[in-house]
């Protein structure tokens, strides 16, 4: 990759002869595993480059999972929610209603304009993990965040009402879950 301000330049070089993981060729390789892990290497080697070895160090031992919520980390007792903010399980989702675009018109007046942000961690195809972040008054602990989580449910009730989906804070969808995944769970959420 060449170089941009502040970053050195960081390059790869294939064996002579082997062609397989060319750009041209590359996208027909996606999820082989060879080419997944020639893929993270670069990744890494890149963030490196650009991080510098201690501000990479912040990621060792994690393990960043899809459709989750939480962040595996392999060197501690307790594994982390991926984001402080406010956390929402939506499930019984009725997805030709309410799909992605339409759950972010739906959390405008929570978003402000920017202010926070939404992601959406799908399960299934019909329910998820809702986060909102980005924001200080969003984390564990801050003073409006009582107040942003009342407006978030304000707007998901009458979805509820309608049919077209329902909800649940974290900690009861964790308690609602096996007993020994939502004691871990809710220690995780304590611990924090």
């Amino acid at each position: 990759a060449p170089a941009t301000e502040g970053t050195p330049a960081v390059s790869f070089k294939l064996p002579e002869g082997f062609t397989a993981y060319e750009a041209a060729t590359a996208t027909a390789s996606f999820h082989c595993a060879g080419f997944d892990a020639y893929q993270t290497g670069r990744v890494f080697a890149f963030f490196r480059a650009k991080l510098g070895d201690m501000d990479t160090l912040r990621f060792n031992n994690i393990v960043f999972l899809m459709f989750s919520a939480f962040q595996l980390h392999l060197d501690q007792g307790e594994d982390k929610v991926s984001f402080d903010g406010i956390v929402r399980h939506l499930y019984d989702i009725d997805s030709a209603a309410l799909n992605n675009k339409g759950l972010n018109e739906l959390l405008k007046p929570v978003l402000e304009d920017g202010k926070r942000k939404s992601l959406f961690k799908w399960i299934d195809k019909s329910s998820m993990l809702l986060i909102i972040h980005g924001h200080a008054d969003v984390a564990a602990g801050a003073s409006q965040r009582a107040a942003i989580e009342g407006c978030l449910d304000a707007l998901l009730r009458p979805q509820q009402q309608q049919g077209r989906l329902k909800f649940r804070g974290l900690e009861d969808h964790l308690r609602a879950t096996t007993p020994d995944e939502a004691t871990r769970g809710i220690k995780r959420l304590r611990s924090r």
